[in-house]
């Protein structure tokens, strides 16, 4: 199947985005990523981030998450996926993670986690096919 997207309608889905992750957070683990928002079991939460309202902006068919401040490091670990959830923590969606250079969805700083350090997600885009 072919699809193409005119850029308003990219936007207006790219927008949706910007809607839902208002207020929301996300919360980065170690482990292997559940299915369809599933429950975490033994993955490891390393850090959480509180989104800001609007938690982005929309162009050119994408959604890029605004650079966010910086959260205290839970424990010991390497993100491997994050959790978005909105702002009554219902589940939005799970990306992989990885540090700079690693290609995964959310880029986060650093790629080797501490307890006791500080993280920031330096990358977050949704790109509308």
């Amino acid at each position: 199947m072919i699809l193409t997207r005119s850029l308003v309608l990219r936007n207006a889905r790219a927008t949706t985005h910007l809607s839902a992750l208002a207020g929301g957070s996300i919360h980065a683990y170690t482990g292997t990523m559940p299915l369809g928002g599933g429950a975490v079991t033994d993955q490891t939460l390393l850090a959480s981030w509180t989104l800001p309202t609007p938690a982005g902006a929309v162009g050119e068919g994408a959604f890029a998450l605004t650079p966010n401040q910086e959260a205290m490091v839970q424990a010991d670990g390497t993100p491997t996926w994050v959790r978005v959830l909105d702002s009554s923590d219902g589940w939005l969606m799970d990306l992989d993670a990885g540090g700079v250079g690693s290609g995964a969805a959310v880029i986060v700083t650093p790629a080797q986690m501490y307890a006791g350090g500080t993280s920031r997600i330096e990358r977050l885009r949704l790109i509308e096919p």
